[in-house]
């Protein structure tokens, strides 16, 4: 080979070099950072949070117990012997249901006699009246007439009234409590024959300090756990607070009614109470 041909060919070699050392360049600046296939360093990865924004309860907390929404002593409205007992206790009662039977034998011959003479001075008060048109009575006389006729009515009514009255009836639903009479104990309108009390709502009574009286209105809720009843909450709603500040103590009573379709809550339990005054966005 001559000088001439080997230096023809080193010159092609070189020129080779360059054009692969250009591209590989412009290869290198289009897959930088960033780029498809780039040779820059990898990106830390980034864990985003949604911001969320929570609420805040402001709540006064006190202790308190059950009680029944109505509660009372039963008493007779007569006087006799009780002859008939027609409800357990325990027993479960709609209102004007008959509950207990007070001897009734002297009412029933006294609303007799009473109904008798009601009827003869109905019938002298007509005599009198056709009398009366026949100008062969006075006024006066109608007028007596008329008067005994009412005091009559009058009398047999109010009998009549002691009458229906020898039977007791429950004054509203609920639940029969303790009895403290039996059969045949002759009792008086003073005498106590059985408690009766509602069971569903109750209500959850508590004190709250004097202090947080303007922030006490009806229609909050109320959250509650009883003792008796580890674990479970129970929620009412206020409908009661009371416009006088109990003495000593200085506190408030607040009632909350809550339902009480299972039956948990009995009257006198002793619960926790956490009542809220108000809700507001927190940070």
């Amino acid at each position: 080979m001559s000088d001439r041909d080997r230096a023809r060919r080193a010159w092609c070699a070189a020129a080779v070099v360059v054009v692969v050392v250009a591209g590989a360049c412009k290869k290198s600046r289009a897959g930088g950072p960033g780029g498809v296939g780039g040779g820059g360093p990898m990106g830390l990865p980034v864990e985003v949070a949604v911001a969320r924004i929570d609420t805040v309860r402001d709540e006064i907390t006190a202790t308190g117990e059950i009680e029944a929404v109505q509660s009372i002593d039963l008493r007779p409205e007569v006087d006799g012997r009780i002859v008939d007992i027609l409800v357990r206790e325990g027993q479960e009662v709609e209102k004007e249901a008959p509950l207990f039977k007070v001897d009734d034998a002297q009412l029933r011959a006294q609303v007799a006699q009473l109904e008798a003479q009601r009827d003869l001075a109905q019938q002298a008060l007509a005599r009198t009246k056709d009398l009366a048109n026949q100008n062969a009575s006075s006024a006066a006389d109608l007028e007596r007439a008329e008067a005994t006729a009412r005091s009559a009515q009058a009398e047999y009514d109010l009998q009549r009234i002691r009458l229906e009255r020898t039977t007791v009836r429950a004054p509203f639903t609920g639940v029969v409590g303790q009895r403290y009479v039996s059969l045949g104990d002759y009792v008086t309108t003073s005498t106590r024959l059985v408690s009766l009390h509602t069971v569903n709502p109750q209500r959850a009574s508590f004190p709250v300090p004097e202090r947080f009286a303007r922030l006490l209105r009806p229609g909050q809720k109320v959250t509650f756990r009883v003792a008796a009843i580890p674990g479970r909450d129970f929620t009412g709603q206020v409908d009661f607070v009371d416009p006088v500040i109990q003495l000593p103590g200085r506190t408030i009573m607040v009632k909350a009614r809550a339902p009480n379709g299972q039956r948990l809550l009995q009257p006198g339990m002793f619960i926790e109470a956490r009542l809220v005054t108000a809700v507001r966005p927190g940070a």
